[in-house]
């Protein structure tokens, strides 16, 4: 094991989905910055796009595969779409405290 283990898989935000089930999120991937990136473009102004619906959706879906790695296909997509928004808020409580707030810059 290398000294970086040690600072690996630290960031995780247990979550509850109801019914008595909870799960631990583990912090998305570098593989998935893209698509991170294109979800959260024009959140500040109140603009979202279908596209970046799709974009969260995807990442939300990687992080549910890694966090109950025995749910099935059908499960993983069916929670995304019911837990959209706790799932979401999760993910953005657990970038937000690791990047720091950018205030967007002025056009000019």
């Amino acid at each position: 094991m290398s000294r970086l283990a040690a600072l690996c898989g630290k960031l995780k935000k247990e979550i509850d989905l109801g019914n008595g089930v909870t799960i631990e999120l583990k912090m998305c991937k570098v593989k998935h910055l893209s698509e991170l990136a294109e979800a959260v473009s024009g959140a500040e102004e109140g603009k979202i796009s279908g596209k970046q619906i799709e974009a969260m959706a995807n990442v939300l879906k990687e992080m549910l595969r890694e966090a109950v790695p025995d749910a099935t296909e059908e499960e993983i997509e069916e929670i995304v779409i019911l837990k959209f928004a706790e799932l979401s808020t999760a993910l953005t409580e657990m970038l937000n405290s690791i990047f720091p707030k950018v205030p967007a810059t002025k056009k000019k």
